[in-house]
């Protein structure tokens, strides 16, 4: 599966050990930060983005983590779903019940899956 990432700190960090661990091809890391995102992206191989529109627009990808800071989470989880791009959005789904609202009536719109995770307890 080539997965692309929004964000590119310490959780972005953890999710990608585990995604290259299941076999996963991480191909782009995005993150406003370029340093950041290059920081994440060059020992895998992967495209660095400072923005995620021209990332979602270039790169092919069949999942999508969003694992920026939630207030910012709304964007590009919208954006990739419309595309019809499942999406994984680290908690919380947002910080204002507008942004909540809109990812899941995207969601449900898509027919796509979009998980919000929660995988320190399912450790």
């Amino acid at each position: 599966m080539r997965v692309a990432i929004v964000g590119a700190g310490a959780i972005a960090r953890t999710h990608l050990g585990h995604l290259g661990a299941l076999g996963h091809d991480v191909v782009a890391v995005c993150d406003p930060l370029p340093e950041r995102a290059r920081a994440l992206a060059a020992p895998i191989g992967a495209e660095a983005h400072a923005d995620w529109r021209p990332m979602l627009e270039a790169v092919r990808m069949d999942a999508l983590f969003v694992c920026s800071p939630p207030a910012t989470h709304a964007a590009p989880a919208c954006a990739a779903l419309e595309r019809g791009i499942p999406v994984y959005l680290e908690k919380p789904l947002a910080r204002s019940l507008g942004d909540g609202r809109e990812i899941v009536s995207t969601w449900e719109a898509s027919g796509c899956a979009c998980a919000v995770g929660y995988q320190w307890r399912s450790l």
